[in-house]
């Protein structure tokens, strides 16, 4: 039988890391980090001919009308926040999540709530807005008090 793991997401639109607690609960233990390749990139970054890149809306392309297009920075956050949400889905299904703590900025926080399921968002226990990435144990661990 799998162990059911209590997992903390710290996040923000660049980079994310996820922890478990350990000591019951007053200790966290790093088990995965991601990184947005595209964080602070420039719509004209993003949007290329290159493979595996978007193409330019039609608002860029002469001649073609667009209706409210989201950018690609914000399309890029999305993905990377259903990238996080992926992986906990993951863990849900393999029987690791018990319950998950959120810590991110209000704006990566919405996006990361949106890209979970149903399943996930229900073991949300705790969400605090903070944009607090890289503090150190003892700054999370009071947060999540």
């Amino acid at each position: 039988m799998t162990v059911q793991k209590h997992y903390v997401i710290v996040a923000n639109h660049d980079n994310a890391t996820a922890y478990t607690y350990t000591n019951h609960g007053s200790a966290l233990v790093e088990v995965k980090k991601w990184h947005n390749e595209f964080s602070g990139a420039s719509d004209q970054d993003i949007y290329t001919d290159k493979p595996g890149r978007q193409s330019a809306p039609a608002s860029q392309v002469p001649g073609v009308d667009s209706m409210n297009r989201k950018d690609a920075a914000e399309l890029e956050d999305e993905r990377f926040a259903s990238d996080i949400a992926d992986w906990l889905d993951g863990e849900r299904k393999r029987g690791a999540l018990g319950s998950i703590d959120i810590i991110s900025g209000p704006g990566f926080l919405g996006k990361l709530r949106n890209g979970m399921s149903s399943q996930c968002s229900e073991v949300v226990d705790k969400e605090v807005k903070k944009n607090v990435l890289g503090a150190d144990e003892e700054t999370l661990l009071s947060y999540l008090k």
